[in-house]
């Protein structure tokens, strides 16, 4: 589809479905003084997604001000409108509460887990509205979220000590890990890696590196590919990395589709 110069994609919050593109007339929007309250902006309005038929203003989309139908037009179409921002504040908070959720992956997963004070929570997004409002929005999302489940992986964890950097990360075969143009292996080192072979993936990933964080744990390097997972720790961190892996990957929460 081409789009005129003179017009501009506006993103339109159509609530719990999503964000639509609209194109719009970078001219004046038409503005009339009548009691559908046309406006020349667009914070706080309707998008009128249908056009106006034989309006004197032509086959154009329009900025609304206020809720309810414009003058009917000679078509006696009224057009089609479809709520935004302001116009309909409880379907605007809801996606707003939501995004603000999804940006907090631990929030997400305690909403699907039934473990939030949903008041608490409500006080601690920065999501423009009341804390009841908001604490609905949040208990309603959590009714829609799948339950939150662990699953056990099929993988063999064991330790492998004397790990460190290697000089040619290209061509060495024995490279446990590789980050970048950085890569760890044997050779006779101070680190130690801890590998997990079978069953893993990004999932496992997070679910291990979420545990080493809460053990005060803190990886040199780390990274998931076919069927090993490899952390990198220091060397006097071996055994506690080890079996905070081994419980990681004995819960690691089950993807939600």
């Amino acid at each position: 589809m081409q789009i005129d110069p003179d017009v501009a994609l506006l993103e339109v919050d159509l609530g719990d479905r999503g964000v639509a593109a609209v194109p719009l007339d970078l001219g004046e929007v038409a503005a009339k003084e009548q009691r559908d309250r046309f406006a020349n902006g667009v914070l706080g309005g309707l998008v009128r997604l249908g056009l106006a038929h034989d309006c004197d203003e032509g086959l154009e989309r329009y900025i609304l001000s206020g809720i309810g139908p414009c003058d009917r037009n000679q078509s006696g179409d009224d057009g089609d409108f479809m709520p935004a921002r302001d116009a309909v504040p409880d379907m605007s908070l809801a996606a707003e509460t939501r995004r603000a959720v999804d940006r907090r992956p631990f929030l997400r997963t305690a909403l699907r887990a039934g473990v939030v004070n949903y008041t608490a929570a409500a006080r601690s997004l920065a999501v423009d509205g009341e804390t009841d409002a908001i604490a609905t929005a949040l208990r309603r999302y959590a009714e829609e979220l799948p339950a939150y489940e662990t699953e056990s992986r099929d993988v063999r964890v064991r330790m492998e000590s004397g790990i460190g950097p290697l000089e040619d990360a290209s061509g060495d075969a024995d490279a446990l890990l590789t980050v970048g143009g950085q890569a760890f292996g044997p050779v006779d080192g101070d680190q130690t890696a801890i590998v997990a072979d079978g069953d893993v993936d990004s999932a496992a990933l997070a679910a291990v590196l979420a545990r080493l964080t809460a053990e005060e744990l803190s990886p040199t390097a780390a990274g998931v590919a076919g069927n090993a997972l490899v952390i990198v720790v220091e060397r006097l961190e071996g055994a506690n990395a080890l079996r905070a892996v081994e419980d990681a990957l004995e819960r690691v929460g089950a993807q939600s589709g």
